[in-house]
């Protein structure tokens, strides 16, 4: 039986070294009959290949790290810049209403933003890439879910990591961000500081600032109602920075001449960048121009002082959460600037009689947006006809006195100020002129 067995294991030997000489016998003639010395070592592609796997990982690594590093610092100055909308900007702040125009957040502008942004922040970290070559993303690479609160990266091609073998990845990535993106409260907030305050203005006269003075209770009343959010007036650390270069550009924009603009003139404007400083230069040769004079906080001038037609505020809203940027805590504000609708008369002109003249005299408005003066006429001892009116246009120079052809033993005039808005208040009543 034994002798049996080591008989089968003999005839199946045999037949498995004659298979495998005819295996080698056909590719011997198949490579066409030679064989040359081996070169490789068997599963050298297979090395290789497991090289360009790891090469592809690195890569993937170093794009989560580099999106991880960029989203804090990315949703910082997102939020900071006020989501970048396209209502205009006003010093540091873009527009969140601006006039008849609103920008409020959806959840494409937000996306668009904060792509925008965090493109801005992971390309130099892709560039700076040098294992293999790493495409530069788009903002087209890249899409917010709000729902999930994670910004995604679908890059359209794909980076070749090997020709010989050929090795492909997809460099898409994903980052989480944990924060709220929920804007209704600062838009009821804009909406309900217009509505109170749209009546008020503010006036270059001790006591007369009406306007200022609502928008601060404004926002006091609503942080009162509100726990999960705050608003504050002309914040950030650049605060300083944004309102002389505001003055500057009031001054420039007041329809007065002859005039002074106080100015926080102690401010280094060393600070400023290349492009600020041309800005500030340029303002302040209208300035000079137009006989304008600019004065230190709390300083003397022999002018009256420019009306300054400013219905623009600027905030920001915190709901205390603060992120890591570069090595330090940071807040997250939103910082935003609306404007104030004008629906409010301006002041009136006070009349005075020349006795001299035998003209009327008439001594402008305090109001800052004044376009121009209705004169409504009636004969001495009868009722002012206000089916017409002369229109006079504003003093240019705010000491200067408007006179009027008309002899006061003859006649009783009612000068009404017209602002640019067409508000005026005629016969006591506010109304459109």
């Amino acid at each position: 039986m034994m002798r049996l067995v080591r008989n089968k294991k003999a005839v199946l030997s045999f037949f498995l070294v004659v298979v495998a000489t005819f295996v080698f016998a056909y590719a011997y003639f198949k490579l066409g009959g030679t064989v040359g010395p081996v070169t490789k070592l068997v599963g050298n592609n297979e090395f290789v290949l497991v090289q360009q796997y790891e090469k592809g990982e690195a890569a993937r690594l170093y794009l989560d790290l580099a999106a991880h590093n960029s989203k804090n610092k990315a949703l910082y100055l997102f939020e900071q810049n006020g989501h970048f909308p396209d209502c205009g900007k006003n010093g540091l702040y873009f527009f969140w209403k601006n006039e008849d125009n609103t920008c409020y957040p959806t959840d494409h502008s937000i996306s668009n933003g904060l792509s925008t942004v965090f493109i801005r922040l992971l390309n130099p970290y892709v560039k700076n890439y040098k294992k293999i070559l790493l495409p530069e993303f788009s903002s087209a690479d890249l899409a917010f879910n709000l729902a999930e609160k994670k910004l995604i990266a679908y890059p359209f091609n794909s980076i070749n990591i090997s020709s010989n073998p050929r090795y492909l990845i997809n460099p898409g990535f994903s980052v989480n961000l944990n924060h709220d993106f929920d804007y209704k409260k600062i838009k009821e907030f804009i909406e309900g500081v217009n509505n109170e305050c749209r009546n008020l203005q503010d006036l270059n006269v001790v006591g007369k600032t009406e306007l200022s003075s609502c928008v601060a209770g404004y926002v006091d009343k609503f942080n009162k109602q509100n726990s999960q959010i705050r608003i504050e007036q002309d914040c950030g650390p650049d605060a300083q920075m944004d309102r002389f270069i505001e003055d500057y550009k009031l001054c420039a924009e007041s329809l007065d001449r002859g005039c002074y603009c106080e100015i926080d003139l102690s401010f280094d404007k060393s600070g400023l960048n290349r492009e600020d400083q041309a800005l500030v230069s340029e303002l302040n040769r209208k300035i000079q121009q137009e006989n304008k004079q600019l004065i230190g906080k709390n300083a003397n001038s022999p002018l009256k002082e420019c009306r300054l037609n400013d219905r623009t505020f600027k905030f920001c809203a915190s709901r205390n959460k603060s992120v890591l940027v570069g090595g330090r805590m940071q807040e997250i504000k939103t910082r935003f600037a609306a404007f104030i609708d004008d629906k409010s008369a301006p002041e009136p002109a006070l009349v005075r009689s020349d006795e001299k003249l035998k003209k009327f005299k008439i001594v402008p408005s305090v109001s800052p947006d004044v376009s121009y003066y209705g004169v409504y006429i009636g004969k001495k001892d009868l009722p002012i006809d206000y089916s017409h009116y002369v229109g006079l246009d504003r003093a240019e120079n705010i000491g200067e006195t408007i006179y009027f052809d008309r002899n006061p033993d003859q006649y009783n005039i009612d000068v009404v100020a017209v602002d640019y808005n067409g508000n005026c208040m005629l016969q006591g009543q506010p109304s459109k002129c």
